[in-house]
């Protein structure tokens, strides 16, 4: 079974639930599963590859921790990209060549200077599109494994309709948020 989707389910079940209290590490292993997603396709998994993914992400989370608006407004690049994917096709863009760039950017930088209740629900959309995805290649790999169609027909109702993926993305968000604005009281 491909590890990274179970790496995926779980980093966005930290974010959705823990996303503010652990914002600066979560981006960091985010961008460390998308270097691994990356290195080991290309360079195998050997011990080099592991030591110089293991730097990799202690290097980011020390960047990101030291600064922090740099790490939002990566969480900010990857939500307007996933935003753009779920509401682009329904606008037309055609007109302006560069758009979609400018409005990833400008939703990038307006992340990156939100705090408080803002950051929760945003880790917390992050967060429910990471499990939900990470749910759709799990099982996807246990038709593959056991070769059967226990989980196809789920698989392709998601795949299929974007709005299929998004509830349960948007009610996971609110769960976090809750759980997260629930949790920063104490």
């Amino acid at each position: 079974m491909n590890l990274f989707f179970i790496i995926e389910f779980f980093i966005g079940i930290l974010f959705c639930f823990y996303g503010r209290r652990f914002i600066h590490v979560l981006m960091a292993l985010s961008l460390g599963a998308f270097l691994a997603s990356y290195i080991f396709p290309r360079y195998g998994q050997s011990p080099q590859s592991y030591l110089f993914l293991l730097g990799s992400v202690v290097l980011i989370g020390f960047i990101f921790r030291s600064f922090s608006r740099l790490g939002l407004f990566f969480l900010g690049i990857f939500l307007g990209i996933y935003l753009l994917k779920l509401v682009g096709p329904r606008i037309n863009m055609n007109h302006f060549r560069n758009s979609r760039i400018l409005l990833v950017l400008l939703f990038a930088i307006l992340v990156s200077f939100a705090s408080g209740k803002i950051l929760m629900a945003l880790t917390g959309l992050f967060g429910g599109f990471l499990i939900v995805s990470g749910l759709i290649g799990i099982f996807h790999q246990i038709d593959l494994v056991m070769g059967s169609r226990i989980f196809s027909e789920l698989n392709y109702m998601l795949r299929a309709n974007d709005l299929y993926r998004s509830i349960p993305a948007y009610i996971l968000a609110i769960l976090g948020f809750i759980r997260q604005n629930n949790g920063s009281k104490r």
